[in-house]
C-alpha cells in the first residue's frame, strides 16, 4: 500500500478481511494492516525486527561516542558482542514463532531477511521446501529456493571451493596446497574495523596452534595493495595471505557467498568444510580437542 508516495506498508492478501490504520499526523505516524492471520504473523515479525533496530540504533550512538573519545579496543569489542548477542536472541524469537505456524506460510519468506542464511540454513531450507508445496507457482519462493540452494554447497561436510590468488609478494597460492592441515579461511580487509579488532585474537590462536597441523589463509577484500600490506605488518599477521585486490568482487569471497566481514570457514585436512564463522572461543575449543 503506497500513500501519496510518502508512506508504504506491505499487504499480504488472503481470504480474510483486513483493516488499514494510518496515523498521518507525523512523518513517522503509525501505518498498519491488521485483521488477517497472515498480516498478524507479519506484524509480529516486524515487531521483533523493530525491537532489534532500536537496540542497534542505541548501540551505534554509543559506538560513535566511544570512537570520538578514543575508547580502548576492548570497549568497542564488548559493545559489538552485546549487539551480536541481541541479534542472536531476536533471530531465535523469529524462528520459534515461525516454527509454531503450521503449515508454513508465505510470511516465512519475508522473515527470512532477518535470519542468517549460513547459520540458519537447515531451518530455512526446510521452510522453503514446505512453502514450495503450499505455493508451487510463487516466483519469489522459487527464486529464494534457488538462493538457498547456493549455500547448500557451503554446508559442513561439503568440499571447500578452490581458492587461488596472489600473496603480497605476487606469488600464486592455492587452498589445495594446504591439504592435510586444518585451515581457517579468514575473509577480512584493512579497511574493516571489526576485522582489525578481531586480529589480536587470531594472532594468539595462531601462535598457540601453528605447529600442530593448523594454518590460516587470510583472503583480503582490499583494493589497495599498499594498505593491505601495511595492515598485515601493523597487526603482526604472520600467516598466509592472498588477495586479487578486487574489493567486494574478490573471486573467492563471491564463491564463498561472503556478504559481510569478518567471515571465516574452517576446513579439515580432507579439504571439506567443518564450520563457518566460529567465534574465537569456539575455534580454540575445537582446535584444543582436535589437535592434541
Amino acid at each position: 500500500l503506497n500513500v501519496y508516495g510518502q508512506r508504504e506498508a506491505l499487504i499480504i492478501l488472503d481470504n480474510d478481511s483486513m483493516e488499514v490504520y494510518m496515523d498521518n499526523t507525523s512523518e513517522n505516524g503509525d501505518l498498519r494492516i491488521t485483521g488477517s492471520k497472515l498480516m498478524d504473523q507479519y506484524n509480529q515479525i516486524q515487531a521483533y525486527n523493530k525491537e532489534y533496530e532500536a537496540v542497534l540504533n542505541t548501540t551505534r550512538v554509543q559506538y560513535e561516542s566511544l570512537q570520538r573519545n578514543n575508547a580502548q579496543p576492548e570497549e568497542l569489542k564488548a559493545l559489538e558482542t552485546r549487539n551480536n548477542n541481541y541479534l542472536i536472541e531476536t533471530q531465535s524469537k523469529i524462528k520459534a514463532f515461525l516454527r509454531a505456524q503450521k503449515p508454513a506460510t508465505i510470511v516465512t519468506l519475508y522473515a527470512a531477511t532477518a535470519l542468517d542464511v549460513n547459520k540458519d540454513f537447515n531451518f530455512l531450507d526446510s521452510a522453503i521446501r514446505d512453502l514450495k508445496q503450499t505455493y508451487p507457482d510463487n516466483d519469489d519462493i522459487i527464486s529464494f529456493a534457488e538462493y538457498i540452494g547456493k549455500f547448500g554447497s557451503l554446508r559442513p561436510g561439503a568440499e571447500a571451493p578452490a581458492i587461488e590468488q596472489n600473496t603480497p609478494d605476487g606469488k600464486k597460492l592455492s587452498l589445495a596446497s594446504l591439504k592435510g592441515k586444518y585451515v581457517l579461511i579468514d575473509f577480512w580487509a584493512s579497511w574493516c574495523g571489526p576485522c582489525r579488532r578481531a586480529n589480536p585474537d587470531l594472532v594468539a590462536t595462531y601462535a598457540k596452534f601453528k605447529g600442530k597441523k593448523f594454518e590460516i589463509l587470510g583472503v583480503s577484500l582490499d583494493k589497495d595493495a599498499a594498505e593491505w600490506k601495511a595492515a598485515i605488518k601493523a597487526d603482526k599477521l604472520t600467516w598466509l595471505q592472498v588477495s586479487d585486490l578486487m574489493y567486494w568482487n574478490n573471486a573467492a569471497a563471491r564463491t564463498y557467498q561472503v556478504e559481510s566481514i569478518p567471515s571465516s570457514f574452517l576446513v579439515g585436512p580432507d579439504g571439506k568444510i567443518i564450520a563457518r564463522d566460529l567465534s574465537h572461543t569456539e575455534l580454540e575449543d575445537y582446535l584444543t580437542k582436535t589437535l592434541k
